[in-house]
């Protein structure tokens, strides 16, 4: 069966966009009703529930003199953060827990009708969501090129082990306990799971947020310690399995030249067992 993983970064550039125009306010909670009609038809009492959510929302848009909408990432969470400050709508003083639920239940309307329908363009993401691609907006172009290479055609590393001879040394003496014992790595035509690869992309954009910085191409050999340093001392139940998905993703994206040199060419790929 085939993982797909949502929202990649191949696609982030959709999410910089708005979602829709501008759309007036009379309109919007017509739109809103629709939705709430379609989603909920013949749950009676999540109808109800959901139509009261829409007369808060338009109590909410006519006290702070919102006259069109843009119902997107930007729009939720303002109406989040007013809401938690404030519950006077309708005449009442709502509890947090309700007021919790206009947001949340005003975007799944937005995504669930107004997209399909389309009145809007993409969906709504959650904040983390968003905050995720926020930070991809950050990289570096290079970096964010990379990433969305990866992403599309990430493959498995292999670890060969191998012993260099001395100079000059005569084949036929040779001390394989005198010998220095080295390990290459080399990217394999094996592609990597959609899964996988998105924890290795998260693995190498949390390196760049322990030593902060924006481009891959700007981590050092120090960098490389820094992190791994944070690696032995943090909580983390899976440290081998972490720095083998940050050398596995600076393997792949040195491969394609998106990068210069290597800085994790000597950590080991080995995983936690």
């Amino acid at each position: 069966m085939k993982i797909e993983v949502k929202n990649k970064y191949s696609n982030a550039d959709i999410y910089a966009q708005p979602v829709c125009d501008p759309i007036p306010k009379e309109k919007f909670i017509k739109y809103l009703r629709e939705g709430v009609d379609d989603i909920f038809s013949g749950k009676e009492i999540q109808l109800d529930v959901n139509c009261s959510y829409i007369n808060i929302l338009e109590s909410y848009l006519n006290k702070y003199g919102i006259e069109s909408v843009i119902p997107g990432e930007e729009f939720f969470a303002e109406l989040w953060d007013r809401m938690m400050k404030d519950g006077d709508y309708c005449g009442k003083n709502y509890k947090i827990h309700t007021r919790k639920k206009v947001a949340r239940a005003m975007r799944k309307i937005v995504n669930e009708y107004f997209l399909p329908k389309g009145i809007t363009k993409r969906r709504v993401l959650l904040e983390v969501e968003m905050a995720r691609y926020k930070r991809f907006f950050r990289l570096t172009k290079t970096s964010q090129d990379a990433i969305r290479w990866f992403e599309e055609n990430g493959k498995r590393v292999k670890a060969t082990p191998f012993y260099v001879k001395e100079q000059n040394e005569d084949i036929d003496a040779i001390d394989v306990s005198k010998m220095e014992f080295r390990i290459i790595l080399q990217v394999t035509n094996q592609k990597l799971l959609p899964v996988t690869i998105s924890q290795k992309i998260y693995a190498a954009m949390r390196v760049l947020d322990i030593v902060g910085k924006n481009g891959f191409e700007e981590i050092t050999n120090d960098d490389v310690k820094k992190f791994l340093d944070y690696c032995s001392n943090s909580n983390l139940k899976k440290k081998d399995d972490y720095k083998a998905d940050a050398a596995t993703f600076f393997m792949n994206i040195k491969s394609q030249r998106f990068i210069k040199r290597n800085p994790f060419s000597d950590v080991s790929l080995k995983r936690n067992s």
